[in-house]
């Protein structure tokens, strides 16, 4: 009795790399072959003739047109001479999937043509194409076998399949699953079709991974008081941040493409920018308005660690979209060394001499950095590229104790009043004293690089 076709069932075992190894058997090749047909001599001379064609296409380097005649003239009357260079002129064109069953052929439908070397040839060409593509055996079963949507002949099957390294879809009847995933190069695979059992998952990559990553960070600010003081009057020298990010990460993949991780790396992001203060100054004469500009460098650097969750989401045999929440904890060190010059509405200036702009905060912040990216597969390598977002999700500490003066002397007549002024308290105008830094917000495009499963 045939299976019913949503009753087959799949016993799947993985045999990672055995095509690579095992020697190539003539058995493989898929018997019977069609029985010989009654010719012409007008159709063997047509036969000949087009493989005469190929052969000096060939000699030209023109190998597809070179395989069409060869695979005309196997249509009219095959023979190992024809059969053999038409699977050269596909190895030779790289699809090695569809070399191997003709070299194959010609070593059990041949094999009396063949000198001892040719043979041993032929086998040291299939064992090396094998290591180039994935070998499916799919074992018993009823039904028609549809591999990436086309219909490639009827089960029970007694020759492999060869796919070209990659992800595949592999089906019964268009409606059981057998297989969908990546192939590697290299692998070969047996699938057992029976009645009785469902499908089972498709089967996927899993395993531990490791990854380096970094770029450039990028903001309006750090968010910190005294520049949204400077943004709200700056022309120039606005606030503008900027820096770095570099770390690794590693974790676990599962087989449905979640994965769990660590990361750590260091983190710098830096602000340069100018806001003004003004002051009014009692003078012999009156009231001087003083304007004091201040030209700050402030700055957050330090390691950071934390866990993150992912997924991927596979798009092709060598890409995969990759989405990750990640949260952070900073060992960070927040500074700004801070200059300026002072300045009266009666023309006199001096430069600023400041207090406590040495001193260096420490904190420990923790972000969220959502991030989405895409990986290319090189090999056993996975390249990417990834756009992060980070958001600090507390202010940071403040600048305690920090004032300035003029370093001009104040004349004996008082009445310049930028060096006659008291020293002034460096905090941010109706804000109070200055922060390290505020709900920070950065971009941050990164290039990854790591081995995955």
């Amino acid at each position: 009795m045939r299976a019913p076709r949503n009753a087959l069932g799949i016993g799947l075992v993985m045999l990672l790399g055995a095509a690579a190894l095992l020697a190539p058997r003539p058995a493989s090749a898929c018997r019977p072959y069609p029985p010989p047909r009654a010719l012409s001599p007008a159709d063997k001379d047509k036969a000949q003739k087009l493989f005469q064609e190929g052969r000096a296409l060939e000699g030209e380097g023109k190998l597809e047109r070179a395989l069409a005649r060869y695979l005309a003239s196997r249509d009219i009357l095959p023979r190992k001479s024809n059969t053999k260079n038409a699977a050269v002129c596909l190895d030779k064109l790289g699809r090695a999937a569809e070399a191997i069953p003709l070299y194959e052929e010609v070593l059990d439908r041949f094999r009396g043509e063949l000198t001892p070397e040719e043979q041993k040839a032929l086998i040291d060409d299939v064992r090396r194409l094998r290591g180039l593509v994935a070998t499916l055996h799919v074992v018993d079963g009823e039904g028609a076998l549809h591999v990436d949507g086309k219909e490639i002949g009827l089960l029970p099957r007694e020759c492999p399949l060869y796919l070209p390294a990659g992800h595949h879809t592999v089906r019964v009847n268009r409606r059981a699953v057998l297989l969908d995933h990546d192939l590697p190069a290299g692998e070969s695979l047996r699938i057992v079709v029976g009645p009785g059992q469902p499908p089972p998952p498709p089967a996927r990559s899993q395993g531990w991974f490791a990854q380096a990553f970094g770029g450039p960070t990028l903001g309006a600010s750090m968010d910190s008081n005294a520049e949204r003081d400077s943004q709200s009057v700056c022309v120039d020298h606005c606030p503008f941040a900027s820096g770095f990010l570099a770390g690794a990460r590693g974790g676990y993949i599962t087989a449905n493409n979640v994965s769990v991780e660590l990361f750590t790396g260091f983190f710098s992001v830096e602000s340069t920018f100018e806001r003004t203060l003004t002051r009014d100054v009692p003078v012999p004469d009156g009231i001087s308005t003083v304007t004091y500009t201040l030209s700050h460098k402030l700055s957050l650097r330090g390691p950071f660690m934390g866990p993150a969750v992912g997924y991927r989401l596979d798009l092709g045999p060598r890409l995969r979209a990759v989405f990750r929440g990640s949260l952070g904890l900073v060992a960070a060190q927040s500074s700004d060394p801070v200059s300026g010059v002072g300045r009266d509405d009666r023309g006199h200036a001096s430069p600023l001499i400041f207090s406590g702009t040495s001193t260096v905060l420490r904190s420990a912040p923790t972000f969220l950095m959502p991030e989405v990216g895409i990986e290319a597969k090189l090999g056993g390598l996975r390249v990417g590229l990834s756009l992060g977002y980070i958001l600090f999700l507390a202010q940071g500490n403040i600048f305690n104790g920090r004032a300035f003066d003029a370093q001009a002397p104040c004349p004996p007549g008082g009445d310049n009043g930028v060096a006659c002024a008291p020293e002034t308290i460096a905090d941010v105008s109706g804000q109070g004293l200055q922060t390290a830094h505020g709900l920070m917000q950065l971009w941050v495009p990164q290039l990854t690089f790591g081995f995955l499963p």
